[in-house]
């Protein structure tokens, strides 16, 4: 099975989906908070940016259905002599060509056997007796493996045989990609500095243990919401243990306290600040963070006096490659920082940069 990050699976299936040509129904399978849902999610957003159409995600779980569900209920004809079938509410899809549909069967595989069986004709047809989707619609099926230890039943092979198939994982780098490209940063600037400073803690998950709080994409995204909400670690901590454990939050906890040693923003954007008192590891990792969290908001002078302290300053000349590095991923910084004099005689200078 092809493995994929959520950043690649977007890659892979937007160009399918946008150039409108007949595509096999697509199953992402991954464990519990990979970001299989989520990805879809941007798949649809996506979609809208570029079509201008109007997206809808129509979300299935099937574990909930039984067989007579997804056929419709039974009704007798008007002369009570056939009978006709009433059509299920999902495939009441508007069918107008400036809307797109995506019909999203999440957690498929924790569908009994008996439900997996009914969708044959959906997954490879559009259809399920007399009940046809629409043109417009596309078709994503998602769940857990069986060795995730979750609620999964296997998936039988003339299913699995009516669809293409993708293992999404977790890797540091996309899931920061992901964290920092927007105006307004997804992810909090502490966890993406902690994440990159101790990247083997942005997925934890263990099939084989009985915990039930543990760091994965997703509970890191839940740890964001209360950080933003108190922007503060130790009124947060009570909600960051229940979510990815005491052992990862207390070592989350020690690495907010650096942020104490980093010069403000503020003086640095303004030039009052031109070195960094104690560049050890994690407190550089901590100011790579917190530029890249704020580098789709810079002006341009501003996006070049981070770049000529970075350069200026007292760190380590590793550090400060991944400093620029992680700035310049951020697409606006690319465009910001390619004119800059200093930046072609860095790139030149370090190659490895890149």
């Amino acid at each position: 099975m092809y493995k994929v990050t959520p950043e690649k699976l977007i890659d892979i299936l937007l160009p399918l989906y946008l150039s409108e040509a007949d595509i096999p129904s697509i199953m992402v399978w991954g464990q519990p908070g990979v970001g299989k849902s989520d990805s879809v999610r941007r798949i649809a957003s996506m979609l809208h940016e570029k079509t201008g159409k109007e997206v809808h995600v129509e979300d299935v779980r099937l574990l909930m259905y039984n067989p007579i569900d997804l056929r419709g209920i039974p009704m007798p004809d008007a002369a009570r002599e056939t009978a006709i079938w009433l059509q299920p509410k999902i495939f009441k899809m508007d069918p107008s060509p400036n809307k797109i549909n995506i019909l999203f069967l999440d957690e498929l595989s924790s569908a009994p056997p008996s439900v997996q069986a009914s969708a044959y004709q959906l997954i490879l047809d559009r259809a399920i007796g007399e009940h046809k989707l629409p043109d417009n619609v596309i078709i994503i099926g998602a769940g857990n493996m069986m060795q995730d230890k979750g609620v999964v039943y296997k998936m039988p092979t003339p299913l699995a045989n009516r669809m293409s198939h993708y293992h999404m994982v977790a890797e540091i780098d996309d899931w920061i990609e992901y964290a920092t490209n927007k105006a307004q940063p997804l992810i909090h600037e502490m966890i993406v500095g902690f994440l990159r400073f101790r990247p083997d803690l942005l997925n934890r998950f263990d099939p084989k243990t009985d915990e039930s709080a543990f760091p994965t994409p997703r509970t890191w995204e839940f740890v964001s919401r209360y950080m933003h909400i108190h922007n503060d670690v130790s009124k947060a901590f009570p909600s960051i243990v229940s979510t990815i454990g005491e052992p990862v939050a207390l070592e989350f906890r020690a690495f907010c306290d650096t942020y104490k040693d980093l010069p403000q923003l503020d003086d640095i954007l303004r030039g009052v600040t031109s070195r960094i008192d104690n560049p050890t590891p994690d407190v550089v990792y901590a100011l790579s963070s917190l530029f890249v969290t704020h580098a789709a908001k810079f002006s341009a002078e501003e996006m070049a006096t981070v770049f000529h302290f970075l350069l200026d300053s007292n760190i380590d000349l590793e550090l400060k490659v991944m400093c620029i590095r992680d700035l310049y991923k951020i697409k606006k910084a690319q465009h910001l920082l390619a004119p800059l004099p200093r930046f072609t005689e860095w790139v030149t200078k370090n190659p490895q940069m890149f």
